[in-house]
């Protein structure tokens, strides 16, 4: 993009009248140039325009001052001076004194509109006790200067200073052109700043539209929408050639660019639920000459605020959803439990009385001394074959209609030991080896002993189970938080992700048939949750399973019934 009209390119005689002239500085503030560029173009054609040798521009407001500094060379040269008022101290004073009125008006080198000349600068700066030495070498040899304040707002003030090497330079004629020229710098500053605050504005709303809408796209993992959101940010600030940005949620690190060793950085905190999560950072690799005050707008401020806010309400509203499709199942698995449950109660009450009635005339049978050895062996297999299903209806009934709670302060570690001795002659002669951990600190459990025995003892049974070709068997406890940890571990066949994903699903087993009813953990989940505590699984195929049980202490167990 051109900084100049075609009309002032080098080539071509610059404008001499005030008109071509004030349209041209209007021209280049509406180019969308950066201030850097702007000076650099206005000054280039005022120097020309005025045929000075050097050109200052003051622009000051209550938090900061900077100068522009150009001279017509050759060769040319521009530049900032953000601290111009100490490394000029005499000419800075002068500028300074003219700029607040506070020059007497009626004095000579004073026009009626407050600006300040002379043809001996040398001359003045001696008049007004000032030190020509600190003048500054890069004015001293000005003799002729022109001093013009404008106003840019009721809080910014500019002051434009030329200077010529010739003596009496300026005329009557020429300061009252510059001092309009000076107001026609004025609305162009003003209109440029106008224009890049709007045009910074603009990217800044553009940029948390995007995050909205990335932030909306919930079928895409939160993860790919950080990195989005991450990489959109420099293009949101003022210098995005410079910026990298970087974002860090709960050890996650999501980046454009390294931030680490930059020359600016900004950052704000993510907050979740009260609590700092992680950052948003924005930052410019290296300094940059426009840097003259701040590297960040104030705008920019509530830009990287704004953002983790949404970040934040992003991931919130993110781990509610989670919550509440896990509340769904839950309440899926409930509702079709307690069909199931409905239903094996009925089958277990039809099945019962006629059960009954088999195993006790076949025990009649195998008790009648005129049955034939023969047939006694297939009288003894009936038997075998009720006792089964009378306990597969037990846990039937359990299942579908548990017994309340007795609770009781309990023991875990007793309840734990009186469960393996139950199945030590089990556990020898598959070739399983107990290994028992307990810690002394572990706190007793408010329950209902019996049914906690039973919850080791399932535990341990599926386990046994688990391991055809022997293994070991690892039960340990141990206390946390004033919690119970009741951890069984074997080496055995393990699971794979759909048998774990079923594991508490009535009548879901991978066993063969006769082996098992699929009841077991679904009896082991029902007491577990009845008491307050929470059963987790942990399973390698070929490797083994580890069942962690985590109960709340006495103190904080279920209460007993009324």
């Amino acid at each position: 993009m051109p900084t100049q009209p075609d009309s002032l390119v080098a080539s071509e005689p610059l404008p001499r009248d005030f008109i071509a002239l004030s349209r041209t500085i209007l021209h280049l503030a509406n180019l969308g140039s950066r201030r850097f560029e702007f000076l650099r173009d206005v000054s280039r054609i005022l120097l020309h325009f005025s045929r000075c040798d050097r050109l200052d521009v003051w622009l000051q407001n209550p938090d900061f001052t900077f100068r522009w500094a150009a001279e017509a060379g050759p060769p040319e040269r521009f530049g900032y001076d953000p601290q111009g008022a100490h490394e000029c101290a005499a000419v800075g004073r002068l500028v300074e004194a003219v700029s607040r009125g506070e020059l007497d008006r009626a004095a000579p080198c004073m026009t009626r509109h407050g600006s300040f000349w002379t043809g001996d600068l040398t001359g003045v700066l001696r008049a007004l006790d000032i030190s020509v030495e600190a003048g500054g070498a890069d004015l001293a040899s000005m003799r002729s200067v022109l001093i013009v304040p404008f106003d840019l707002n009721t809080a910014d003030r500019g002051t434009l200073l030329l200077g010529s090497a010739a003596a009496d330079f300026f005329s009557a004629e020429s300061i009252e052109l510059f001092e309009s020229v000076a107001q026609t710098l004025a609305l162009a500053i003003a209109d440029r700043r106008a224009q890049a605050s709007l045009r910074e504005r603009v990217k800044e709303l553009g940029c948390l539209y995007q995050i909205s809408q990335i932030n909306a796209d919930t079928d895409q993992p939160e993860e790919a929408r950080l990195q989005r959101i991450v990489e959109r940010l420099p293009a949101a600030w003022q210098y995005p050639e410079s910026a990298v940005a970087r974002i860090e949620l709960r050890g996650r690190v999501y980046e454009t660019g390294p931030v680490a060793g930059a020359a600016h950085r900004m950052e704000a905190p993510i907050v979740i639920g009260g609590k700092p999560c992680g950052r948003v950072e924005v930052a410019y690799r290296s300094h940059r000459p426009e840097f003259v005050t701040s590297p960040f707008l104030p705008e920019e401020r509530s830009l990287i605020d704004g953002i983790a806010g949404q970040i934040a309400q992003s991931v919130e509203r993110s781990e509610l959803r989670r919550q509440r499709e896990q509340l769904e199942v839950r309440l899926r698995h409930a509702d079709r439990l307690s069909l199931i449950g409905q239903l094996a109660a009925g089958i277990a009450h039809e099945i019962n009385e006629p059960l009954g009635g088999i195993l006790g005339f076949a025990q009649l049978l195998r008790g009648s001394p005129a049955i034939p050895e023969g047939q006694r062996k297939d009288i003894d297999k009936i038997v075998t074959a009720s006792l089964h299903a009378r306990e597969i209806v037990r846990k039937l009934i359990l299942f579908a209609r548990p017994e309340p709670m007795k609770t009781a302060e309990v023991d875990v570690q007793r309840v734990v030991g009186e469960a393996l001795s139950m199945v030590e002659a089990r556990c020898a002669a598959a070739g399983v080896r107990i290994v028992r951990s307990s810690e002394a600190a572990a706190p007793a459990i408010r329950g209902d002993g019996v049914q906690l025995r039973q919850v080791v003892l399932n535990l341990a049974i599926n386990a046994v189970q688990a391991m055809p070709r022997g293994g070991v068997l690892t039960v340990s406890i141990a206390g946390q938080g004033g919690d119970v940890i009741l951890t069984v571990t074997d080496t055995g066949v393990g699971m794979d992700e759909q048998a774990q994903a079923n594991l508490f699903t009535p009548f879901y087993t991978t066993k063969d048939v006769g082996e098992g009813t699929g009841l077991g953990l679904s009896v082991v989940h029902g007491i577990v949750t009845a008491h307050g505590g929470t059963i987790t699984v942990q399973s390698t195929p070929g490797e083994g399973t580890e069942m962690t049980v985590r109960f709340p202490g006495a103190g904080r167990g279920p209460e007993p019934p009324p």
